[in-house]
């Protein structure tokens, strides 16, 4: 596959936003479920952890299965395509995602560097679910 164009701030910039939604429903969720009279505990970290995570689990995969991209993606006419052209389905955008812990998340220069260097300009993530992301600036159905 020919090397293209890689749009490394459009992705960095739709990333931190995709994060922040992930962050912010995770945050009002948490603020509703969880008793405001009580100081933090641990169980109430590790519901909170586990709720931000399960966010993250159906937002990203869900949305980018369902319409190619996030919030984020969208806003910056990015798109995630398979690269044989198949239709994305759940499984292979969830693959993209379960290194985002890796990649993302404290060590963003490991998966810009990967990005970068990669023949095929894939992050390791997008490498496993056989994926790439393309500008694809969006156009409303007729």
């Amino acid at each position: 596959m020919p090397k293209t164009q890689l749009h490394i701030g459009r992705r960095c910039v739709a990333g931190a936003l995709d994060q922040l939604v992930v962050w912010a429903l995770g945050t009002g969720l948490g603020l509703l479920l969880l008793p405001s009279d009580e100081p933090p505990s641990v169980p109430t970290f590790l519901l909170f952890f586990g709720l931000t995570v399960l966010l993250w689990v159906l937002y990203m995969p869900v949305c980018e299965a369902s319409f190619g991209r996030t919030l984020g993606k969208g806003l910056f006419d990015l798109k995630v395509i398979k690269v044989d052209g198949s239709p994305l389905t759940f499984i292979d955008t969830l693959k993209r995602h379960v290194l985002d812990s890796i990649e993302l998340n404290g060590n963003v220069l490991v998966g810009i560097l990967v990005l970068r260097f990669s023949s095929t300009g894939q992050r390791l993530g997008d490498m496993w679910g056989r994926t790439r992301v393309i500008y694809a600036p969006y156009r409303p159905p007729r």
